[in-house]
Protein backbone atom coordinates (compact mmCIF):
# COMPACT_ATOMS: atom_id res chain seq x y z
CA UNK A 1 0.00 0.00 0.00
CA UNK A 2 1.40 3.21 -0.97
CA UNK A 3 2.22 6.08 1.27
CA UNK A 4 -1.11 8.43 -0.48
CA UNK A 5 -3.55 5.19 -0.04
CA UNK A 6 -2.70 5.53 3.42
CA UNK A 7 -3.64 9.06 3.79
CA UNK A 8 -6.98 8.84 1.69
CA UNK A 9 -7.92 5.92 4.19
CA UNK A 10 -7.18 8.23 7.31
CA UNK A 11 -8.78 10.64 5.69
CA UNK A 12 -12.17 8.98 5.51
CA UNK A 13 -11.87 7.72 8.49
CA UNK A 14 -10.98 10.96 9.78
CA UNK A 15 -14.51 11.98 8.00
CA UNK A 16 -16.41 9.30 9.13
CA UNK A 17 -15.82 10.27 12.82
CA UNK A 18 -16.32 13.49 12.35
CA UNK A 19 -19.89 12.77 10.67
CA UNK A 20 -20.50 10.03 13.43
CA UNK A 21 -19.60 13.10 15.87
CA UNK A 22 -21.86 15.43 14.13
CA UNK A 23 -24.52 13.21 14.99
CA UNK A 24 -24.09 12.37 18.08
CA UNK A 25 -23.82 16.24 19.17
CA UNK A 26 -27.05 16.65 16.59
CA UNK A 27 -29.27 14.21 18.85
CA UNK A 28 -28.17 15.49 22.23
CA UNK A 29 -28.95 19.14 21.12
CA UNK A 30 -32.44 17.79 20.09
CA UNK A 31 -33.00 16.07 23.39
CA UNK A 32 -31.98 19.40 25.43
CA UNK A 33 -35.01 21.12 23.53
CA UNK A 34 -37.55 18.76 25.04
CA UNK A 35 -36.69 18.14 27.98
CA UNK A 36 -38.83 18.47 30.93
CA UNK A 37 -40.32 21.97 31.89
CA UNK A 38 -39.17 21.29 35.68
CA UNK A 39 -35.56 20.97 34.43
CA UNK A 40 -35.66 24.65 32.95
CA UNK A 41 -37.06 26.21 35.50
CA UNK A 42 -40.74 26.25 34.48
CA UNK A 43 -44.10 24.82 36.26
CA UNK A 44 -45.46 21.32 35.09
CA UNK A 45 -48.67 21.96 32.99
CA UNK A 46 -51.60 21.90 35.11
CA UNK A 47 -53.75 18.52 35.91
CA UNK A 48 -57.42 18.55 36.46
CA UNK A 49 -58.99 16.29 38.14
CA UNK A 50 -61.34 13.63 36.48
CA UNK A 51 -65.12 14.95 36.39
CA UNK A 52 -67.19 12.89 39.08
CA UNK A 53 -70.20 12.25 37.95
CA UNK A 54 -73.31 13.61 39.33
CA UNK A 55 -75.60 11.16 41.83
CA UNK A 56 -78.75 10.56 40.19
CA UNK A 57 -81.66 11.03 42.72
CA UNK A 58 -83.97 8.42 42.45
CA UNK A 59 -87.60 6.76 43.86
CA UNK A 60 -87.43 6.83 48.06
CA UNK A 61 -84.48 9.64 47.85
CA UNK A 62 -84.33 13.25 49.45
CA UNK A 63 -83.86 16.48 47.70
CA UNK A 64 -82.87 19.98 48.79
CA UNK A 65 -84.49 22.49 46.39
CA UNK A 66 -83.84 26.16 46.81
CA UNK A 67 -86.55 28.62 45.06
CA UNK A 68 -86.46 32.42 45.41
CA UNK A 69 -88.18 32.65 48.27
CA UNK A 70 -88.16 29.27 49.53
CA UNK A 71 -86.30 26.32 50.71
CA UNK A 72 -87.70 22.47 50.66
CA UNK A 73 -86.68 18.97 50.81
CA UNK A 74 -88.80 16.87 48.43
CA UNK A 75 -88.81 13.25 48.34
CA UNK A 76 -90.06 11.32 45.84
CA UNK A 77 -91.90 8.04 47.73
CA UNK A 78 -93.47 6.36 44.88
CA UNK A 79 -94.81 6.04 41.71
CA UNK A 80 -98.06 3.89 39.83
CA UNK A 81 -99.91 3.94 36.75
CA UNK A 82 -103.71 4.62 36.81
CA UNK A 83 -106.36 2.99 35.03
CA UNK A 84 -107.50 4.52 31.85
CA UNK A 85 -111.06 5.62 33.37
CA UNK A 86 -109.37 8.13 35.15
CA UNK A 87 -110.34 11.78 32.96
CA UNK A 88 -108.29 14.53 33.80
CA UNK A 89 -110.02 17.55 34.35
CA UNK A 90 -112.52 18.46 31.62
CA UNK A 91 -110.95 16.26 29.16
CA UNK A 92 -110.64 12.63 29.07
CA UNK A 93 -107.64 10.98 29.45
CA UNK A 94 -106.64 7.57 28.44
CA UNK A 95 -104.28 6.76 31.94
CA UNK A 96 -102.46 8.93 34.23
CA UNK A 97 -98.56 8.54 36.00
CA UNK A 98 -98.71 9.52 39.89
CA UNK A 99 -95.37 10.34 41.89
CA UNK A 100 -96.26 10.19 45.57
CA UNK A 101 -94.24 13.46 47.47
CA UNK A 102 -93.20 14.77 50.79
CA UNK A 103 -92.78 18.21 50.94
CA UNK A 104 -90.79 19.65 53.66
CA UNK A 105 -90.61 23.64 54.42
CA UNK A 106 -86.92 24.40 55.62
CA UNK A 107 -87.19 28.31 55.07
CA UNK A 108 -88.44 30.47 57.57
CA UNK A 109 -91.35 31.85 55.84
CA UNK A 110 -95.18 30.03 54.57
CA UNK A 111 -94.47 28.02 51.14
CA UNK A 112 -98.01 28.87 49.49
CA UNK A 113 -97.92 26.95 46.36
CA UNK A 114 -99.94 25.77 43.40
CA UNK A 115 -97.83 22.19 43.40
CA UNK A 116 -99.58 21.24 39.89
CA UNK A 117 -97.00 24.42 38.48
CA UNK A 118 -93.55 23.62 40.33
CA UNK A 119 -93.99 19.72 38.57
CA UNK A 120 -92.93 18.52 35.08
CA UNK A 121 -92.30 14.95 33.56
CA UNK A 122 -90.71 13.92 31.09
CA UNK A 123 -91.04 10.67 29.44
CA UNK A 124 -89.09 8.50 26.95
CA UNK A 125 -89.15 10.18 23.66
CA UNK A 126 -88.42 13.80 25.67
CA UNK A 127 -91.54 15.10 25.88
CA UNK A 128 -93.27 16.80 28.59
CA UNK A 129 -96.02 16.56 30.91
CA UNK A 130 -98.06 18.89 33.37
CA UNK A 131 -99.73 17.58 36.61
CA UNK A 132 -103.38 16.79 36.01
CA UNK A 133 -105.44 19.70 38.16
CA UNK A 134 -107.61 17.58 39.61
CA UNK A 135 -108.22 13.32 38.97
CA UNK A 136 -111.30 11.93 39.08
CA UNK A 137 -112.56 8.13 38.29
CA UNK A 138 -115.01 7.27 35.88
CA UNK A 139 -117.95 8.16 38.28
CA UNK A 140 -116.36 11.83 39.02
CA UNK A 141 -114.98 10.69 42.61
CA UNK A 142 -112.06 13.05 43.32
CA UNK A 143 -108.59 10.63 43.62
CA UNK A 144 -107.62 10.49 47.31
CA UNK A 145 -104.53 12.05 48.68
CA UNK A 146 -103.95 14.50 45.64
CA UNK A 147 -101.60 17.07 46.18
CA UNK A 148 -102.29 20.27 44.94
CA UNK A 149 -102.56 23.75 46.78
CA UNK A 150 -100.54 23.78 49.73
CA UNK A 151 -99.72 25.89 52.60
CA UNK A 152 -96.44 24.87 55.13
CA UNK A 153 -95.57 26.11 57.84
CA UNK A 154 -91.45 26.31 58.48
CA UNK A 155 -91.08 22.86 59.92
CA UNK A 156 -93.68 21.51 58.52
CA UNK A 157 -94.72 19.15 55.60
CA UNK A 158 -97.38 17.74 53.56
CA UNK A 159 -97.35 14.06 51.33
CA UNK A 160 -99.43 13.79 48.26
CA UNK A 161 -100.00 12.34 45.13
CA UNK A 162 -99.72 14.33 41.82
CA UNK A 163 -101.16 12.89 38.41
CA UNK A 164 -99.74 13.72 34.55
CA UNK A 165 -102.04 12.55 31.92
CA UNK A 166 -100.37 9.62 30.10
CA UNK A 167 -101.37 6.86 27.58
CA UNK A 168 -100.33 3.60 29.07
CA UNK A 169 -97.87 3.28 25.86
CA UNK A 170 -95.54 6.55 27.49
CA UNK A 171 -93.06 5.33 29.52
CA UNK A 172 -92.01 8.09 32.35
CA UNK A 173 -87.83 8.67 32.07
CA UNK A 174 -87.61 11.91 34.46
CA UNK A 175 -89.24 13.54 37.45
CA UNK A 176 -88.61 17.53 37.46
CA UNK A 177 -89.71 19.96 40.47
CA UNK A 178 -89.03 23.51 40.38
CA UNK A 179 -90.62 25.22 43.78
CA UNK A 180 -92.42 28.91 43.56
CA UNK A 181 -95.00 27.55 40.99
CA UNK A 182 -91.99 26.50 37.84
CA UNK A 183 -89.94 29.78 38.91
CA UNK A 184 -87.18 28.24 40.59
CA UNK A 185 -84.07 28.41 40.32
CA UNK A 186 -83.27 25.44 41.37
CA UNK A 187 -84.17 22.07 39.27
CA UNK A 188 -84.72 19.11 41.45
CA UNK A 189 -84.48 15.88 39.27
CA UNK A 190 -85.10 11.95 39.80
CA UNK A 191 -84.78 9.50 37.42
CA UNK A 192 -87.70 7.23 37.47
CA UNK A 193 -86.16 4.23 35.63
Amino acid sequence: MTRSMKWVIVGVVVVALAVAAGLVISGALKKSRVAPATTTGMSPAPTYPTAQPTPVAGIGDTLLVTGNVSKLEVTLLKTKRVAPTVSYGTEFSPAAFGVLLIIKNMGQAVYDDVIGGSVLLIDTKDQTHDAGAVMVDKHGVTLEGQLQWVKIAPGDKRRGWVYFAMKPSQKARTLQFMSDSGYGPEVGEWSLR
